[in-house]
């Protein structure tokens, strides 16, 4: 038997693509973070851009929304040229890419704790698509990142952006739609952990409208990263680990704040940031931290002036905390940094409350008026 020519096979090699990317700078947890839509894609860019993340993947219905956005990371489905603010278009438009999508994501997120859809509520593209990517995502880790389906349903969460009241027509009833799908009869999410922004609170904050997208990216990136980064290092003082972060994120719907005290001079100076930072800062309008399951307090400031702040004054800021929340039964972290900032900043994060009911009244409102 003559032996097998097996030459025209020397120029081909088949292997397994690892092209996992590690994110550029030290955090705690890994992410791996899907844009959908042109405003979701926005945020993720501003995440990896400024924030150093960088398994990120960006999914919209034309490339026209996203030209700036690293074309490898990118999925378009063929035959769509915009969603027209029409949510069946976005959602029929992310089931035709399904496969592309679980492709994706087993090239670039090998290795993840999280996955998080981005969106905005308001269009077409974002908010019909993000509960379908949704699913794609928890059948992707539990295919293939060692998850049950329970634990893959657990960590795949949402960033979405609330619109206006002012923007009125299809966006407040996109708005609707979508948070009927993320929300129960009880105003507790169904998708977890479900990190809300609202920009009813962020133009309040601003103070002009000019770059007000660009402002909002920016400070959700901000937040949702801080806590990532602190709680991947030790501190001599309090420690806020991954773990402790894990929980506050799988507590459902999430919100944070932040405060800065030009300096310390009394016990209670940290309280009243924090409650400064539920009343002011917060970025839900409306929100009402009653019932919350988990939060963390993070102080940081110069470590000889951090040196210096009692114990007491810790306790009265989880004691405040506790109090706001509804009780003593809500897990609470503390986490005490040396940091080169100004001042004393007073970061919170809570987690577990339920969505604003007059804000949800107003959207199903809109709803029936649509009709």
């Amino acid at each position: 038997m003559n032996d097998l020519d097996m030459s025209s096979l020397d120029d081909i090699e088949l292997h397994e693509t690892n092209e996992d990317l590690e994110d550029a700078a030290p955090k705690g947890l890994r992410f791996g973070f899907i844009g959908a839509g042109q405003a979701g894609c926005n945020l993720v860019y501003a995440l990896r851009d400024k924030k150093d993340y960088r398994r990120t993947l960006f999914f919209n219905t034309t490339h026209k929304d996203i030209e700036s956005i690293p074309e490898a990371y990118r999925v378009v489905p063929a035959g769509y040229d915009g969603a027209g603010k029409d949510r069946s278009i976005g959602a029929k438009a992310a089931s035709s890419a399904r496969g592309e999508l679980t492709a994706s994501m087993t090239k670039y997120f090998k290795k993840l704790d999280y996955i998080f859809i981005c969106t905005s509520t308001a269009g077409g593209s974002g908010s019909g698509a993000t509960p379908v990517i949704l699913n794609v995502a928890r059948e992707y880790l539990s295919n293939h990142s060692g998850y049950t389906k329970e634990e893959a349903a657990r960590r795949v969460g949402v960033i979405a952006v609330l619109p206006n009241r002012s923007e009125g027509g299809a966006a407040l009833s996109n708005t609707g739609l979508f948070m009927n799908d993320v929300l129960d009869s009880a105003n507790k999410p169904t998708v977890t952990p479900l990190f809300l922004v609202d920009n009813e609170r962020v133009t309040k904050m601003a103070k002009d409208a000019i770059g007000r997208f660009d402002k909002t990216n920016n400070v959700v990136a901000t937040l949702f990263d801080i806590f990532n980064t602190i709680c991947a290092n030790q501190s001599r003082f309090m420690t806020f680990d991954p773990k402790d972060y894990g929980t506050i994120l799988q507590s459902g719907l999430i919100t944070a704040g932040l405060n800065t005290l030009e300096r310390y001079e009394r016990e209670d100076d940290i309280a009243r940031a924090i409650r400064l930072n539920l009343s002011q800062t917060v970025l839900v309008d409306g929100f009402n931290v009653e019932g919350a399951t988990h939060a963390a307090i993070i102080v940081t400031g110069d470590e000889n002036v951090l040196g210096t702040i009692p114990s007491e004054a810790l306790e009265s800021a989880r004691t405040t905390l506790l109090g706001m929340m509804g009780g003593t039964n809500a897990t609470l972290h503390v986490g005490v940094y040396p940091a080169s900032t100004k001042g004393i900043k007073v970061l919170t994060i809570i987690g577990g409350f339920s969505f604003p009911q007059h804000r949800r009244a107003e959207l199903e409102a809109r709803l029936t008026h649509t009709r």
